[in-house]
């Protein structure tokens, strides 16, 4: 969850701008679902940490399966 509000930031503002295109804006949005597909079954970056470190903001993390 932590990984996916960076993007949803970025999102957010790119939409904000006065000068986007309702084509620009179709295209941030379509493109997003692919990108939290694509770190579900690769996991983000903080994800990737917590696996190899075994510790994720104080907290053990035992197995790599925890991420549904």
């Amino acid at each position: 969850m932590l990984d996916a509000l960076p993007e949803l930031s970025e999102l957010s503002l790119a939409l904000e701008k006065a000068d986007v295109t309702l084509r620009t804006a179709q295209r941030l949005l379509s493109r997003q679902p692919e990108v939290f597909a694509a770190r579900k079954c690769n996991g983000g970056y903080h994800y990737s940490y917590a696996v190899q470190n075994k510790v994720f903001f104080g907290v053990t993390v035992d197995e790599p399966g925890w991420l549904p």
